[in-house]
């Protein structure tokens, strides 16, 4: 898509044919258009969208996620149900929004004192409730 803006012209590529149909293209060019209408650059739009995408997939959480749904996975479905659940009770709260290049070793030793307390205390309520 040509266009101008602060009185330069700019291009706007929204990815190859096959991999981008002729209606999403539509699309996008749409969206850029009402970009433009309301004051601002498509393309800055579009490279600020993708750093936070990136910032985002960083995150121990996102990539717990997407390792969690890979179809390569051997896992039983029970199995996979049971290590996402516990992921998701004590892990991510922890450190599921901190960036991979953030997380030391001393906040992962925490989160698994935090879990190992946890699974003590429930050993030691179904021993005395058994």
């Amino acid at each position: 898509m040509k266009y101008r803006f602060g009185g330069k012209e700019k291009l706007l590529s929204f990815g190859a044919y096959p991999e981008v149909t002729l209606a999403a293209a539509r699309e996008a060019r749409d969206q850029a258009r009402v970009e433009l209408g309301a004051g601002r650059d498509p393309s800055l739009t579009r490279r600020q969208r993708q750093a936070e995408a990136k910032r985002v997939d960083k995150q121990l959480q996102a990539r717990g996620r997407r390792v969690d749904e890979s179809p390569i996975r051997a896992w039983t479905l029970r199995y996979a149900e049971d290590v996402r659940t516990s992921l998701e009770r004590r892990a991510w709260p922890d450190l599921g929004h901190i960036d991979l290049d953030e997380i030391t070793a001393p906040m992962v030793l925490e989160t698994i004192k935090k879990i190992e307390a946890h699974r003590a205390k429930k050993l030691r309520e179904e021993c005395v409730s058994g």
